[in-house]
């Protein structure tokens, strides 16, 4: 038989003999199963290792299975499959005192105590067990809370009284702050006959309560004082096991007002909600606090057909997509996941799991924006699918306090549904106007992209003042009573709903036998004014509370500083009242009112203004000491590190909040909320964390603030680093991590120079991990100085080191690979874009495998085979629309146009690039934006629409110019400098020429060549033949052409100069012969048109030549451009040319301007 000892240190025993593991990670596993029961290894290895990959993960469990069975305990655990189970000869202490107190035997339970669970058991790199462990020993401390209590009830009712006080005594070393514990001491102690020590009990009460929790004792305790000190007799017979009574001093008001006032003065509204409403529209609705804004929407939305309601809650703002999240669980209903999941891409679900654990394995954290557009596409899928068929309209309630995560989120699906036609569920957002800056911008962005309807609700006009009074009061003519109740209230619902309720609850406002109200001055007033109505909502909250007994009053108080929904173990502690003490007094708030049960479970407050007003109330001491408890509360409940945190500082015990600021920052990462993670970093910063603390907060933040920083800048963050290695706080291999992650830094920030010093002063030995990251780093330095031989070297070297695994591998393999590329190396760079293709199949990374493919297809396009790049772009774009990534969709469907566009297949290339532009979220400024507008050019001019490549291109090289990076002005100059050529906007070109240069281009070995033919053409476009010849002299100045498109156009401009400089025979000889084949029409017809041109000059144009220029002009999708050339070179088509030069012209008709210059330059070749 196998003995676990839980209760205490952990102990595996055989028979007598102690089982000696050695390894925490072996007693942890055994405690989960035992406490848990059959688990699946994923579930195991998620608390246990939280950190590995699944792989490294399960290795180390089958290491801990196989430490058990070497130390003899084979038993301990059984396997069945992917499942584990504890043995059925695993016997534990905490069981059978379970089983013993089930059965009754509160003794023998008692008797099997030998400490707190697994006590002094923590796993330093598993958070997830410890907190799991802490639920764990607050279920079996209460197990023991329950033994002592139901056996000092039986002690003392057997007359055993000494024995009782000694588990009273026993509980209130458990909980000193339970004051029925205290009542019960002191009525033992006068049992026994010692007066002195009940009232010394007392004083110790009073003490820790003010010490505690700043409170007096309640009326019961403070009346069992006075009797020990009068000498009066005391009551024995309340005992320790019975229950506080249940009395409630709160008059039953319902059946006189109702909780929902009558409806009125809201005609007007209901109106305009009608108009809206029919027109499918996004409704924001604005109102102070109390004025009636969530009647108002829930009585008309009901009405037009099921809604789901979602409130936000003031800790929302702190933690992103809390709102989101809520909503998400509404949509799904308390049954789980719904049919219309189910109908859902598997990947759409997946994502959704980052915010709803229980639909399934949560995915690895976001690691780019890439990755987050995925996860946001995600989540509107799903909340559009949700909301389809079971909804017309989800109300959030309390917008205001929603997190900026969420606004951007809903704005981004309430946009999507705008755009399919304001079909589904209509987004209904309900707020007051304290609102943030952040929050006013993410509504006027939202009136304006959908067409929002605003209404700003306004309080009750004294006619609907009595309007309410008459319905209410059954009065025939309450004018002067409704006009004091409306002065008074300002015409806000809830303060008059309160007003009321406070007027009833202290008897001046009466119900006659007739149903009718009356108050005492009817008969004399005039204006009621000698009716004491309170001054404000607070005065007539705070006057109904103080109403209630001292422990609903206590309760309501620590409500006030917890987030809802609050449970009653969470609140007990800071009220100094046993959980079934509170379970009451929250139902005395109940019955007044001013808390409700929370749809989700657990309890809310009626309104958020009676929260305010009790809030509002508190002295610093007390809610200071509330927030403390409420701290330890919340950990202990696993609550989230945000609020822990707060509660902490609002305890004036910032420090403590440092561990939780840095957990809800990872948390906020995890789901690539970055504003939101700096945010709470910064915080913790400001809180006063320990050294090592401090280290890990300046890491996080140099990365998380790096975009923001200007290239050549040092930010605070790396500096205090240094700061803090020169003084001596950080260990040694914690300082080689850290100098490697500021030398990267460095890198990506302009510094490169100091990195590379960084990283030379390295000590030698160091572990092979850290030399593959160092190298890496460098390698990266040393490419962005241009110094690509030894960066490539570099990385060559990380490569080799067996530490560069996994994703690091996978991901240093795809730098490579654009490194070679960007070389000009295309067959060294695709064997390792292959390579890194295949890892990422392996480590089941679905991201990189699109990244691959739509390398491989990049690249293939580059070395001419267009039919193997188009497929594999297609096998690209259909991964990545199948797992829902957008960017890696959006980079593939370029690549793909661009394919098309080199093989003159032009209404496909529009095509494809508009899929990829119209794809959502919108293209946000930057490269890939400018490589759609390049494409766009590209299709549009061979298709003859010149003014709508016009209109990409005058943005393009703006962008372009404001990056002010050589490879997006090279890729602009590309695309653009010849559509700038036809139209006369040298002016325009100019600044992009500049960044055609030496200098420039010798960072650009893969675009080079290309970008010099563009200059060349542009050149001789605009006469100047002698620069046209530099131009082309750098083509051949940098090595061989190995792309095969580029050398055919190199041909081509080499035999254009000759021409520009007289010479045709020299033009002739460098063209190929007429049949001669390009993978390129376009590229054919310019061939044409400069063979005709040549031998025209020449005399000696011949049929055959003459035959196929005509025929290839005939042909489908003859580029527009091209063709142009080819017109003006054939002889007895000036008629073709004109007709040409005026359909090209005609597209420009939106730039009168550009389209004179146009047809000025082409009527002289007209």
């Amino acid at each position: 038989m196998l003995h676990l000892r839980l209760l205490g240190p952990v102990q595996l025993s055989h028979g007598q003999a102690v089982v000696d593991l050695g390894v925490k990670k072996s007693l942890a596993l055994l405690v989960l199963l035992e406490r848990r029961g059959r688990l699946s290894r994923t579930e195991v290895t998620g608390l246990l290792w939280p950190e590995l990959d699944e792989s490294s993960a399960r290795r180390n469990l089958r290491r801990e299975l196989a430490r058990l069975r070497d130390a003899g305990a084979p038993g301990a655990v059984l396997t069945d499959g992917d499942w584990l189970l504890p043995g059925p000869e695993l016997r534990s202490d905490a069981a059978a005192m379970r089983e013993a107190l089930d059965l009754g035997q509160a003794d023998e339970a008692l008797a099997l105590w030998g400490g707190p669970l697994a006590q002094g058991l923590a796993l330093d790199d598993a958070s997830a067990f410890d907190d799991w462990l802490a639920g764990e020993r607050e279920i079996v401390q209460a197990l023991r809370t329950r033994a002592l209590v139901a056996s000092a009830g039986a002690l003392e009712a057997a007359g055993q009284t000494e024995a009782a006080l000694a588990r009273v005594q026993a509980l209130l070393q458990d909980d000193a702050l339970q004051e029925q514990f205290h009542r019960d001491a002191m009525r033992l102690h006068a049992a026994c006959g010692r007066r002195e020590a009940a009232l010394a009990q007392y004083e110790r009460c009073c003490e820790l309560l003010k010490a505690e929790l700043d409170l007096l004792p309640m009326q019961e305790t403070r009346a069992l004082a006075e009797a020990l000190r009068s000498s009066a007799p005391v009551s024995l017979n309340e005992s320790i096991a019975s229950a506080p009574s249940r009395t409630i001093g709160v008059a039953a008001l319902r059946a006189v007002l109702p909780d929902a006032l009558p409806f009125v003065g809201r005609d007007a509204e209901v109106q305009w909600l009608e108009a809206a409403w029919r027109g499918g529209h996004c409704l924001l609705i604005e109102g102070e606090g109390g004025v009636g804004k969530s009647r108002l929407v829930a009585d008309f939305i009901a009405a037009h057909g099921p809604y789901a309601l979602v409130r936000c809650r003031p800790g929302d703002a702190e933690v992103p997509y809390a709102a989101f999240t809520r909503a998400l669980r509404v949509l799904i209903g308390p049954s789980g996941p719904s049919p219309e999941l189910c109908e859902l891409p598997p990947w759409v679900v997946a994502e959704m799991a980052r915010l709803l654990p229980e639909l399934g394995p949560v995915p690895a954290p976001l690691r780019s924006e890439a990755e987050r557009a995925r996860f946001v596409e995600a989540c509107a899928q799903g909340w559009l699918a949700l909301a389809a068929e079971n909804f017309d309209a989800i109300v959030l309630d309390d917008w205001h306090c929603a997190d900026a995560a969420s606004r951007a989120l809903l704005a981004f699906i309430a946009e999507r549904r705008h755009d399919g036609g304001k079909a589904g569920a209509r987004e209904v957002l309900v707020y007051r106007p304290e609102l943030s800056e952040g929050a006013i911008e993410a509504l006027r962005q939202l009136r304006a992209s959908v067409d929002a309807r605003h209404l700003l609700l306004t309080p009750l006009p004294p006619a609907a003042v009595l309007d309410l009074v008459r319905r209410l009061s059954g009065a025939e003519a309450p004018q002067l009573f409704a006009a004091r109740l409306g002065q008074a209230t300002l015409g806000n619902p809830f303060f008059l709903h309160e007003t009321l309720r406070h007027l009833m609850e202290r008897g001046l406002l009466a119900v006659g036998s007739d149903g009718v109200w009356s108050t005492p001055f009817d008969q004399a007033t005039q204006d009621y004014r000698e009716l004491e109505v309170p001054a404000s909502v607070r005065e007539a909250v705070l006057a109904r509370v103080q109403r209630l007994p001292t422990a609903s009053q206590r309760v309501l108080e620590a409500a006030a500083l917890a987030v809802e929904p609050f449970a009653p173990a969470l609140l007990a502690p800071a009220c100094a009242l046993s959980e079934l003490d509170t379970v009451l007094a929250i139902e005395q708030a109940l019955a007044a009112r001013l808390l409700r049960e929370h749809e989700t479970g657990g309890f809310a407050f009626a309104h958020d203004l009676v929260q305010q007003a009790i809030d509002a109330a508190l002295s610093p001491e007390r809610r200071r000491l509330v927030h403390r408890r409420l701290a330890l509360g919340a950990e202990q409940s696993g609550a989230g590190p945000a609020l822990i945190a707060a509660h902490h500082e609002a305890s004036g015990d910032p420090a403590r909040a440092v561990a939780q600021r840095i957990a809800a920052g990872d948390q906020a990462q995890r789901l690539h909320a970055q504003t939101e993670a700096t945010a709470q970093w910064r915080q913790a910063l400001a809180d006063g964390p320990t050294p090592a603390q401090a280290v890990d907060l300046h890491l996080r933040l140099m990365r998380a603030e790096r975009m923001r920083m200007l290239q050549g800048e040092r930010d605070p963050h790396s500096t205090a680093l240094l700061a803090l290695i020169a003084a001596g706080h950080v260990g040694e291999s914690q300082r080689i991590d850290v100098l490697i992650a500021v030398a990267n830094h460095f890198v990506r920030n302009g510094l490169r120079r100091e990195a590379l010093d960084l990283l030379d002063g390295l000590p030698a030995t160091i572990s092979e991990h850290q030399q593959a990251q160092a190298m890496d780093t460098r390698a990266e330095g040393l490419r962005r100085m241009g110094q690509l031989d030894a960066a490539l070297a570099a990385a060559q070297a990380a490569l080799a080191l067996p530490a560069m695994q996994g994703q690091d591998r996978a991901d240093l393999l795809f730098t490579l690979a654009l490194a070679e590329h960007a070389a000009g190396r295309l067959a060294s760079a695709m064997p390792l874009a292959e390579e890194a293709l295949a890892l990422c199949r392996t480590l089941g990374d679905e991201g990189g495998v699109g990244r691959g493919l739509c390398m491989r297809g990049t690249f293939l396009i580059e070395m001419g085979d267009a039919d193997g790049a188009q497929q594999a772009l297609k096998a690209a774009v259909a991964h990545c629309t199948r797992m829902g990534f957008v960017v890696m969709r959006r980079a593939s469907l370029y690549s793909l146009s661009a394919s098309y566009l080199e093989q003159s297949r032009l209404g496909e290339a529009l095509a494809v690039a508009q899929e990829g532009w119209q794809l959502q979220p919108a293209l946000a400024q930057g490269e890939l934006r400018l490589m759609y507008r390049t494409a766009f050019v590209g299709a549009q001019m061979g298709l003859g629409d010149l003014g709508s490549a016009w209109a990409h291109a005058l943005p393009a090289a703006e962008e372009a110019l404001r990056i002010a990076e050589p490879y997006p002005i090279a890729g602009v100059a590309l695309a653009t400098l010849e559509l700038f050529g036809l139209l006369g906007a040298q002016e325009l070109a100019a600044p992009l020429l500049a960044g055609v240069d030496d200098s420039t281009l010798a960072s650009l070995p893969h675009v080079a060549k290309e970008a010099w033919l563009a200059r060349a053409q542009f050149e001789l476009m605009a006469g100047d033949r002698a620069a046209a010849a530099h131009s082309l002299e750098r083509v051949a100045a940098g090595g061989a052409i190995v792309d095969p498109r580029v050398r055919e156009r190199h041909l081509l401009m080499q035999a254009e100069l000759a021409l520009a400089q007289g010479d045709a025979a020299a033009a002739l000889a460098l063209l190929p012969g007429p049949e001669a084949a390009s993978a390129n029409p376009e590229c054919r017809l310019r061939r044409l048109a400069l063979r005709v041109q040549a031998q025209a000059r020449r005399g000696t144009l011949d049929a055959t030549t003459l035959a196929l220029a005509r025929a290839t002009l005939a042909g489908p999708q003859a580029h527009a451009v091209a063709a142009l050339y080819l017109l003006r070179a054939l002889p007895g088509a000036g008629q073709l040319l004109a007709a040409h030069i005026d359909r090209l012209g005609s597209s420009l008709a939106a730039e009168p301007e550009r389209q004179q210059a146009f047809r000025q330059r082409w009527a002289l070749a007209a």
